[in-house]
């Protein structure tokens, strides 16, 4: 009986050999291709439009670090933003100050002037961000330069052109996050670019 059933059992071991070979090689292939494809998150989670002159500038809460407010500085120094509101948008970060007032102070001491300050300090979520700022923002505004870190900017930039209507243009300036090349080793880079994928998925 054994030596009948050893014929039929040989198809089985190379259907199961050949699994195993085929499993292997995808194995070998994706490890071969993680590095450039792990490189190449960032890309899609970023965009980044030339800046021009705007009716309105905003910059979104969540970096900690201050950079958003500083390249909003920039955008500020080199004349982007001639005339109109310079918005800092993010809600409680603890109880009594809001990510917008931390922010304003920042931006103050950089050089914009008070009475430019427009604080939004409700949001909770990026689609608040939006909801709440196209409130504040003057009737005749047509043009807004966007401020939030590079792997938030695409998302943003979604949101902000969903809430404004086509009638406004967003134009997407993110900041630089200072991220090693082989970010998934970082472990603050790879819980925020998880984070922002698992949103930009749902």
């Amino acid at each position: 009986m054994n030596e009948a059933s050893e014929p039929a059992q040989a198809p089985r071991r190379r259907r199961l050999l050949r699994a195993l070979a085929a499993t292997a090689a995808l194995a070998a292939l994706l490890y071969a291709l993680s590095g450039p494809l792990l490189r190449a998150l960032p890309g899609w989670l970023t965009q980044a439009d030339d800046p021009r002159e705007a009716d309105a500038l905003v910059v979104l809460a969540g970096d900690a670090s201050g950079g958003r407010v500083d390249r909003a500085l920039e955008l500020f120094r080199a004349g982007y933003l001639p005339r109109g509101p310079f918005v800092l948008s993010g809600g409680e970060l603890y109880p009594g100050m809001t990510w917008a007032e931390l922010m304003r102070a920042r931006a103050i001491a950089g050089g914009v002037p008070a009475e430019r300050c427009v604080i939004q300090g409700r949001s909770r979520t990026t689609v608040e961000d939006a909801a709440f700022t196209a409130e504040l923002l003057p009737a005749e505004t047509k043009t807004v330069l966007l401020v939030t870190s590079d792997f938030h900017s695409a998302r943003a930039a979604a949101d902000f052109r969903r809430a404004l209507g086509p009638e406004v243009e967003v134009l997407s300036a993110p900041s630089r996050s200072p991220w090693p090349e082989a970010w998934w080793r970082d472990p603050v880079a790879a819980r925020a670019l998880a984070t922002e994928c698992l949103k930009r998925l749902w």
